[in-house]
């Protein structure tokens, strides 16, 4: 009669090991398959709904959105009002696109540089005036620009 080493021995019990865990594995997947399935029920959603303004983008050169719930919207002073649907649709015109930049000026100050410029200039002034903010450096008298290292 023939012997089986230990090593073999090993090999058979992997295997039956492996051949018990894949009859479980089986029998688990089928017992889950045998759960009764859950009923789903959808109900109306009755919260309060949250007012929305949508604002779409210009096309066409019109400025499209819509407007959901209770709210108002306002461009400037004029109210936007919605079609029955909700949307709306304004003419993007020079009115609508027109970028209004307010700017602190200090109350002394009258003369305006920039930090990358060479010259100073009245702060009312359109050179004054297209000075990035960033780069904005104010003086009270144009005695104190120039010791700035600034000219007119």
């Amino acid at each position: 009669m023939h012997h089986l080493s230990s090593y073999h021995l090993r090999i058979v019990a992997i295997v039956i090991l492996l051949t018990l865990l894949g009859y479980l594995t089986g029998r688990l997947t089928t017992a889950r398959l045998d759960i009764p399935q859950t009923q789903i029920t959808f109900r109306e959603d009755l919260r309060p709904t949250v007012s929305v303004v949508e604002i779409h983008g210009i096309q066409d050169g019109m400025l499209r959105g819509r407007i959901q719930g209770d709210v108002r919207a306002f461009i400037g002073d004029m109210q936007i009002l919605p079609t029955g649907s909700g949307t709306f649709a304004l003419v993007a015109d020079d009115t609508l696109l027109t970028n209004v930049l307010s700017i602190r000026v200090p109350e002394t100050a009258r003369y305006v540089a920039s930090r990358k410029g060479s010259k100073y200039y009245p702060v009312a002034s359109k050179s004054g005036e297209r000075i990035v903010l960033k780069n904005r450096v104010y003086f009270e008298t144009s005695t104190e620009a120039e010791e700035a290292g600034y000219v007119r």
